[in-house]
């Protein structure tokens, strides 16, 4: 009889050890799907950062080129007046030189 509950405290004791293992490879089993589940979702926000930052940078890109354009018209503009005025200068000259009215200086 002691033999028999041996055997079967045995058995009882080798079946917890059974479903302990079992329950340790089904909890490890839905950790690893949390984790994977989390990983994806955070790549699904990375990606979502990476394009807005893409955006952002060809916004930014557009901007500066718009920003070179206008600086080189702005350039010629500046040059322009600038034969404008020597132009002017230059008539204000021609027109002192052959005005007969004006004295010599």
């Amino acid at each position: 009889m002691t033999a028999f509950i041996i055997v079967i405290a045995a058995i009882v004791v080798v079946g917890l050890i059974v479903i302990a293992i079992l329950e340790a490879r089904r909890a490890k089993a839905h950790r690893l799907e949390e984790r994977a589940a989390q990983a994806s979702e955070t790549r699904g926000r990375a990606q979502s950062r990476d394009l807005e930052a893409k955006r952002a940078t060809a916004e930014a890109d557009e901007r500066m080129a718009r920003a070179r354009r206008e600086a080189a018209v702005a350039e010629e503009r500046r040059v322009a007046a600038g034969r404008a005025r020597q132009s002017a200068a230059d008539l204000h000259s021609e027109a002192d030189r052959l005005d007969p009215r004006k004295p010599d200086v």
